[in-house]
């Protein structure tokens, strides 16, 4: 493998969209994966980007991505897991099956991308980036869905440092980042400032 290789899922807007941005400023292959094209559209020129269009929750789609980057990329470095969605209602009024969704999304994508990537990442001695939130260990009013998520992806990142050795995993808190979630959060929860 000549130059790192980095799976980005959330990879085509706000936070996923700017670390590829970033990625590729430093010569680092990319495998971004989205549910739509959106701003990616922009970078499609680049050499050393594969773009695959799916969403995070189908069971194929980690296969997908790790085998993009082995195919094109000689191997796999690193994952950035950052998609995530947004469920915003207190519990006495949630909806399980959306709920379910969240959690599909937000936590078993992880788990199955970290599992799909095992195998290269011990080879690489790679790293594995999940984003967090402040969410995760602060309540707030209608965000219950979404901060147990990622209070169970702080969990899974503490155990898969434990269980790999090999792989640096960390959980990263970016604090309040002006995206479409953000704008959600502020509208659909009343938070006004969430941090």
């Amino acid at each position: 493998m000549s130059s790192a290789t980095v799976i980005v899922t959330g990879a085509s807007k706000g936070i996923g969209f700017a670390v590829v941005e970033y990625l590729l400023s430093q010569s680092t292959n990319v495998v971004a994966v989205a549910r739509s094209e959106g701003s990616l559209t922009s970078l499609r020129s680049q050499k050393n980007l594969e773009i695959l269009l799916g969403d995070v929750k189908e069971p194929e789609i980690p296969a997908k991505a790790v085998r993009l980057a082995i195919d094109n990329f000689g191997g796999l470095s690193g994952l950035v897991l950052n998609a995530a969605i947004i469920e915003a209602s207190k519990i006495a009024d949630a909806d399980i099956e959306r709920w379910k969704t969240l959690y599909n999304v937000n936590v078993f994508s992880l788990v199955a991308f970290a599992k799909e990537a095992i195998p290269e990442l011990r080879k690489s001695r790679g790293r594995i980036v999940m984003v967090s939130s402040g969410a995760s260990v602060r309540a707030y009013q209608a965000m219950g869905a979404y901060g147990s998520s990622k209070a169970a992806v702080n969990h899974l990142t503490k155990t898969l440092a434990i269980e790999e050795k090999d792989i640096t995993t960390i959980a990263f808190r970016p604090g309040v980042v002006d995206t479409n979630m953000q704008k959600a959060i502020r509208e659909d929860c009343k938070i006004p400032y969430f941090r």
